[in-house]
């Protein structure tokens, strides 16, 4: 059976992430060797936070322009490109004779690291058929989990060479050779089709989307999409030019509609290293001989088992990615994460933990592997399948460079301030990650959407997650609406009819021209308030209600009222509707007493009674609602008196 082409391209990109996990699996026995030490001299933890993390520095820098140059270049050109400068970065850091110059090898690195990790997750979801994008976007976390797993045992292995410094150079130049040799991918990986498009190259679009075996539907919805570019489809635009696009686009991404996503993206991105992953992973030979394992060799092994276990655990979270929902799959990682971290750091906290005797040592070390184990199963994947999928396609690459440098700028934090605690205070990293989780946790639950299951094309699945992306970050902000809101809505409504009774027969027969159909996005179930100056009423959306699709039928109308004061107010009657209806026990006595009410109105005398218009048997109790509105004003008024107003 002959492998489909982006299989294979997935599987040779993501191979690039392999040089991530390897420098982060490595660096951390590297820098606690004796030979390391003998070589460079003693230094404290800060310095020891400097040197972990000044990779990461340059990588949040160039990643906010990977963008601007992938736009250009095309991602396969960026990645391999990235590539040859990290093995760079490897070679100089290899052969240091002091501190500073392995610390320019690892600022190099970084260089190369922002500029291709970044654009790997992307190559990779683009040339994915939407089938099995979700497993093939979470390929290159399993390509990092598996170079941690490398990285981790190589250093094991070559610890027991001696006490040359051979011992912290080999992982080094290991990697510096798998760099240039991982740069080839520009040779067997095909461009991304989407930047075929926004080069203007359709043919070329067409041909790629074929071989990577994209079905034809997907590939006309592909083909009939429009693609904005810096300099139009002919992509003639200068690098500067890209660049300061760039930039607008960052600004794009921060402007409506897109800055709720954004902002969350970014959020996201950062809050995943601050649950103490990349602590873990950098420092677990200090947080394993802090929990009483002695000898170096022995807690590089320890450290080796836990990058196996995060591997084993990547396995099936990688198989699965397709069949799990990203919002609960993170809403479950942040509760067995925070569990995890408080119970290490209460067990810190209360001298349960003694390097030679006890069993709080042990539950510690199995805690370490509990917490890898949630973290690959979760946050791993969930949070970044999440922001590819959910990236609108005008602001992608600029956007995904965003969350990437808010996820190396938090890991710098990590990395710098870990150790620092670790050497102060026992406990104190556990509590701070854990606190890190839960507010993490909280915002998942409240603003997160369910990207999984939209058998769609990227781009469908952006703009069905900004829809509901910006209806939660619109709800959040009117909340608060009800506080001040006075009278009840019962005795505003009653005001609102008693002024209309009394207004002049002129005035009254004036109103059936201002009535004035709108076009809403969609009915919203709602608490109502009014802005009493102006008598305006307001939806007030509770945090758990998302939008609603309109019947077939459904024709709403804006009533306008008209008082002898002359003042105005305007309302929705179906969201007064269905705001009422699930505010007030009454309201739902009164939808059925309405339902009754159709159905006598279909039965002429003397005739056999009609079939309802719009059956409810099976239809959710908000469409049964806004379904039996009337069109005229009338008839709204009927029901919201049948209904206890």
């Amino acid at each position: 059976m002959k492998v489909p082409l982006y299989a294979s391209a997935g599987v040779a990109t993501s191979c690039v992430a392999f040089l991530f996990g390897m420098d982060t699996g490595s660096i951390g026995p590297i820098t606690t060797m004796a030979a390391f030490k003998e070589t460079f001299g003693d230094f404290s933890a800060t310095i020891h936070g400097v040197i972990v993390s000044t990779i990461l520095i340059p990588g949040a820098l160039t990643a906010l322009i990977a963008g601007a140059l992938a736009h250009r270049f095309g991602q396969v050109r960026l990645i391999a490109i990235g590539s040859i400068i990290f093995g760079i970065g490897a070679a100089i850091e290899c052969g240091a004779p002091y501190l500073s110059v392995f610390i320019l090898g690892r600022l190099i690195k970084g260089m190369g690291e922002g500029l291709f990790l970044s654009n790997v997750y992307v190559q990779v979801s683009e040339m994915s058929p939407s089938r099995v994008r979700g497993i093939m976007t979470a390929l290159p976390q399993f390509s990092i989990t598996t170079g941690i797993v490398t990285g981790y045992f190589t250093c094991y292995g070559t610890s027991r060479l001696g006490s040359s410094s051979i011992t912290w150079r080999l992982p080094l130049a290991i990697v510096a050779f798998l760099g240039l040799l991982l740069s080839m991918v520009a040779f067997i990986v095909p461009p991304s089709p989407r930047w075929l498009l926004s080069k203007g190259r359709t043919d070329e679009a067409r041909t790629v989307c074929r071989q990577l075996g994209i079905d034809e539907v997907e590939e006309k919805e592909l083909l009939a999409q429009v693609y904005d570019t810096p300099g139009g489809l002919d992509g003639e635009t200068s690098l500067w030019q890209d660049i300061q696009h760039t930039f607008r686009d960052f600004r794009c991404a921060f402007s409506a509609p897109y800055r709720g996503r954004t902002a969350f993206a970014c959020f996201l991105m950062g809050m995943q290293q601050f649950s103490g992953i990349d602590g873990v992973l950098y420092y677990a030979p200090i947080l394993f001989t802090q929990a009483g394992l002695s000898g170096e060799k022995a807690s590089f092994l320890a450290s080796g088992i836990s990058a196996v276990v995060i591997l084993a655990a990547t396995l099936p979270a990688t198989i699965f990615a397709e069949q799990w929902g990203r919002r609960m799959q993170s809403i479950l990682g942040g509760v067995l994460i925070v569990g995890l971290m408080v119970i290490m750091g209460s067990l810190y906290a209360s001298g349960q933990v003694h390097p030679e005797y006890g069993a709080g040592r042990w539950v510690v070390i199995v805690c370490i592997y509990l917490f890898a184990i949630a973290f690959s199963f979760t946050w791993a994947i969930g949070f970044r399948t999440w922001v590819v999928e959910s990236m609108p396609r005008r602001t992608r690459s600029s956007a995904s460079s965003l969350a990437q440098s808010s996820n190396w700028a938090a890991n710098y934090i990590v990395a710098l301030v870990t150790p620092v605690l670790l050497d102060k205070s026992s406990f104190g990293a556990y509590y701070l990650f854990a606190g890190c989780s839960l507010a993490t946790t909280i915002m998942v639950v409240l603003f997160m959407n369910e990207t999984k299951g939209y058998r769609h094309t990227i781009d469908q699945t952006n703009d069905v997650s900004l829809s509901s992306m910006r209806t939660r970050w619109e709800l959040k902000q009117q909340k608060f609406v009800l506080k001040d809101a006075g009278p009840s809505i019962e005795d505003r409504f009653a005001e609102a009819l008693r002024k209309k009774k009394e207004a002049k027969p002129e005035e009254a027969e004036g109103e059936a021209n201002d009535d004035v159909p709108v076009v809403p996005s969609t009915p919203t179930l709602a608490c109502l308030g009014f802005a009493a100056k102006d008598h305006l009423l307001l939806p007030v959306f509770p945090l758990f209600m998302t939008q609603l699709p309109h019947p077939p039928h459904y024709q709403p109308h804006v009533i306008n009222h008209r008082a002898k004061d002359s003042s105005h107010f305007k309302w929705q009657a179906t969201d007064i509707i269905c705001a009422s209806t699930y505010v007030s026990v009454s309201a739902v006595r009164g939808l059925v007493a309405h339902t009754q009410f159709a159905q006598s109105r279909s039965k002429p005398t003397g005739m056999a009674p009609k079939r309802p218009e719009f059956q409810f048997s099976n239809v959710p109790l908000a469409q049964r609602i806004t379904s039996v509105y009337s069109d005229t004003r009338t008839e709204h008024i009927k029901i919201l008196r049948g209904m206890g107003f």
